[in-house]
């Protein structure tokens, strides 16, 4: 895999572009992630740095219904936008029309093959498919089983619309993406201990010490599964709200 084939995703809900910049200059593709941007004063500051130091090739992670957001774009041309988040068919259609009249390459984030259908007929240039294993927005799919689905459904109706996979990436795992028909894969809690990540001593610190079972997906009941990283406080507070063993890790 070449590294033009990774997309490397900087620490979500931070607006920090260091990784991002880092990954542009080793020939990946660096994206800045702000699918969970706290406001628009901070995302600008940082699309402004990623634009000085990366260079023409990098990319900006938003929420498809984030219409602040996409003002950013006003300004400052980013080569590639991922789409991530639920939305309408409308919405969707009408952001991917309007960002490449604009000449951006558009990717789609799809936690199912219902979505990632939907992206390549409202016209992105491709497809993330994200696994049960990934943080954030997730569906019921482990990364394989999803990548198999799609495998299926893409040769049956002759879709070559190039693909990543998302969650659950190693070296091996990734070799193995690749061989069932992936382009690439994405990076993001993998790179999170690399020099040029902005968490603190103490954060990385508790991520060298994890081991895949603190986490909790939240929601999926509900219709929308995310999976969060499951902390003391965190659990008691859902215990009180749910009660206690309502919460299952998985």
């Amino acid at each position: 895999m070449e590294p033009r084939d990774l997309i490397a995703l900087s620490p979500v809900g931070a607006a920090e572009p260091s990784l991002a910049i880092a990954a542009c200059r080793a020939g990946a593709w660096g994206v800045l992630d702000l699918e969970f941007a706290p406001d628009v004063a901070k995302p600008q500051a940082a699309v402004d740095r990623l634009a000085r130091f990366a260079g023409s090739d990098f990319g900006v992670q938003l929420p498809v219904d984030s219409a602040e957001l996409f003002g950013l774009f006003a300004q400052f041309k980013p080569a590639r936008v991922i789409l991530a988040g639920a939305a309408e068919t409308e919405t969707l259609a009408t952001r991917v029309h309007k960002l490449k009249a604009a000449g951006i390459d558009v990717l789609r984030e799809a936690v199912n093959v219902a979505e990632a259908k939907e992206a390549v007929e409202a016209g992105c240039s491709g497809v993330i498919l994200k696994g049960h294993e990934a943080g954030g927005r997730v569906g019921a799919d482990t990364s394989f089983v999803l990548l198999q689905k799609w495998r299926q459904y893409a040769d049956k109706h002759s879709i070559t619309v190039p693909f990543w996979v998302r969650g659950g990436i190693g070296a091996n795992t990734a070799a193995a993406c690749v061989a069932g028909g992936a382009r690439g894969v994405v990076l993001d809690s993998q790179v999170l201990l690399t020099r040029e990540t902005p968490l603190r001593d103490g954060a990385r610190k508790r991520i060298a010490g994890l081991d895949g079972s603190e986490t909790l997906v939240l929601g999926s009941r509900l219709g929308e599964g995310y999976r969060v990283n499951e902390t003391p406080s965190l659990r008691a507070e859902l215990q009180q709200i749910l009660g206690a063993g309502a919460l299952q890790a998985s």
